[in-house]
């Protein structure tokens, strides 16, 4: 199955109309977001990043956290395809003070799977290391294998990237075992 983002699109923008023809604020927000998302399939960050902001207004509107969270996340995982690190970094850290206030550990981990590409994007390997140990704690305290896979992945990387071929071997046949 193959992706197509301008079906994608046209299938967010009528669930807009749909959601604006019965005032459906919070499916106007996921509409908004979803309409990002087919731009950012299209390679086009600066239109994709115009609805996530659009998106994250629409859930602040209303105090929707949750869906402003992803539109914010969104936003940031597009600064980072952009090279804009800074602004990439500000939002992650403000979604994952957010979710830990909030007690939402379910997907925190992914945060800070997250963060760490934003730290090693600035350079800052010991910190996205830090992050993604963080991140593999958290997987295992909530028995998700695939996800501590996905980490360990990472932690793999970062240690190539270190230049220790070894330990990221051996990060990688450990997630390879899960797969």
């Amino acid at each position: 199955e193959r992706r197509d983002p301008l079906l994608a699109k046209q299938y967010a923008l009528e669930q807009l109309s749909l959601s604006r023809q019965i005032a459906y604020v919070i499916g106007i927000g996921y509409a908004l977001d979803n309409i990002g998302s087919a731009y950012q399939n299209l390679g086009l960050n600066d239109t994709a990043q115009l609805y996530y902001r659009k998106a994250a207004h629409q859930f602040d509107s209303i105090g929707h956290i949750s869906g402003s969270l992803t539109a914010n996340k969104s936003i940031a995982v597009t600064d980072l395809a952009m090279g804009q690190t800074d602004s990439a970094m500000m939002r992650i850290n403000a979604i994952i003070e957010t979710k830990i206030e909030q007690g939402d550990t379910v997907s925190l981990a992914d945060e800070y799977n997250f963060r760490a590409g934003v730290y090693k994007q600035k350079g800052q390997i010991d910190s996205a290391v830090a992050d993604v140990l963080q991140a593999i704690r958290i997987f295992e305290s909530q028995g998700d294998e695939v996800g501590k896979a996905k980490a360990l992945i990472v932690l793999g990387a970062l240690e190539n990237f270190n230049g220790n071929g070894q330990k990221s071997l051996e990060h990688r046949l450990e997630a390879l075992a899960v797969f």
